[in-house]
């Protein structure tokens, strides 16, 4: 049984989570990975690995861990600006396996992930809930300079689920 961890931007040490490329992929990679078991300040990490180190810019790799009786399945975060969203959003895509940081297997469809409602390195509030099966990303601002209610929130989850419909498992 692995132990859920809880991550967020207020504590000492926190990576920041920004409107420019190439800050969720540090954030996750902090938080899931880190560094000789560490996220940062005296956390652990979440008990993921990375896969690929190295491929690209702004694009990782994690894998959830088979040593908690995870299904090592595979999450790619590409933050690069892949969308019309720009650098506010990254696009994350699940894969049943991997051979390279481009090329997996069953993949699921790749949601957006928002990060900021604005394109700029102002540091958001988010979270992130895990252990190394499971995680839960969340960002969150409010601004009365983003459009509508003046709120931009975004959640994904991805790893190993109990199934609720055990006709479907």
């Amino acid at each position: 049984m692995s132990t859920v961890r809880y991550y967020r931007w207020d504590d000492p040490g926190a990576p920041t989570l920004t409107g420019d490329v190439g800050s969720l992929t540090n954030l996750l990679r902090k938080c899931l990975v880190g560094t000789s078991g560490v996220a940062y300040g005296s956390k652990p990490s979440a008990g993921w690995s990375e896969a690929f180190t190295g491929a690209a810019a702004n694009i990782a790799v994690f894998r959830n861990s088979s040593a908690d009786g995870a299904s090592g399945c595979f999450v790619r975060v590409n933050d690069n600006a892949p969308g019309a969203g720009g650098a506010r959003e990254a696009q994350l895509t699940v894969y049943a396996s991997m051979t390279d940081i481009n090329t997996g297997t069953q993949a699921t469809s790749a949601p957006w992930f928002r990060k900021s409602g604005t394109a700029d390195a102002a540091a958001r509030k988010w979270q992130v809930v895990a252990d190394g099966k499971t995680a839960w990303v969340h960002s969150f601002e409010i601004s009365a300079a983003l459009s509508g209610n003046g709120f931009d929130a975004s959640v994904a989850g991805f790893g190993d689920y109990a199934c609720v419909d055990a006709a479907n498992a």
